[in-house]
């Protein structure tokens, strides 16, 4: 299974959109700092999930969600 996620920042209140296959070890990293686009925003939570059974359909996905936010 893939996702795409959509996080919030508790600190500024901006969202990302990312795709991965493992959902929770990715927001753990989000809120760690791992992550250049996220990090010192933190933290985290999670806003919106939506799953797939392909990574093509994820990444297509998440293109969709980061051109509807821009």
């Amino acid at each position: 299974m893939f996702y795409v996620y959509i996080i919030q920042s508790q600190k500024t209140g901006t969202y990302y959109v990312g795709s991965c296959s493992r959902l929770g070890l990715w927001i753990e990293r989000h809120n760690l700092g791992w992550n250049k686009s996220t990090k010192n925003k933190g933290p985290w939570s999670l806003k919106y999930r939506e799953m797939f059974e392909s990574r093509n359909e994820a990444i297509r996905r998440e293109k969709k969600e980061k051109s509807d936010l821009h």
